[in-house]
């Protein structure tokens, strides 16, 4: 019998993100490992282990704790709309989390952040949620048709 299921094999994606990130990844450790100093560099690997400890034992439990709740007791129809929505903002709101804060601009130069951050997060917040309103729009339209026939 052979070991070589579907839910076996590795997903294609999964492949192409390694082939095209290792590289990457190990671009940017090697120019942080030779242009920064030890303690920078050994600063910014305590920083990234704390953020992927947050990350795994904080942001994704309440996330999917949310999301289950959200999709037991919306109706079937908005299930995915509504979870794919708040996905959506945790995602647009860790990725905004820095600029946000203020961080990474300790020299006080306002080209290191440009654009006003509040803004932006609101833009693409509004975008997220307008194309779940469209999508629970479109499957609520879809359902009442299909009750019909």
């Amino acid at each position: 019998m052979s070991d070589d299921t579907p839910a076996r094999r590795a997903p294609r994606g999964l492949w192409i993100g390694l082939v095209l990130g290792v590289p990457v990844m190990a671009y940017g450790l090697n120019g942080l490992a030779t242009a920064a100093p030890t303690s920078r560099t050994l600063a910014v690997g305590r920083w990234a282990a704390g953020l992927l400890v947050a990350h795994d034992a904080l942001l994704v439990p309440a996330v999917l704790a949310v999301a289950y709740a959200v999709h037991r007791a919306a109706p079937r129809t908005l299930r995915a709309p509504l979870v794919a929505g708040l996905l959506g903002t945790a995602l647009v709101l860790t990725l905004a989390a820095p600029g946000l804060l203020g961080l990474g601009n300790p020299s006080g130069n306002p080209t290191v952040h440009p654009f006003d951050a509040t803004v932006a997060t609101v833009g693409a917040l509004a975008l997220v949620w307008a194309a779940a309103a469209a999508w629970a729009t479109a499957a609520a339209l879809s359902a009442r048709r299909a009750r019909r026939t």
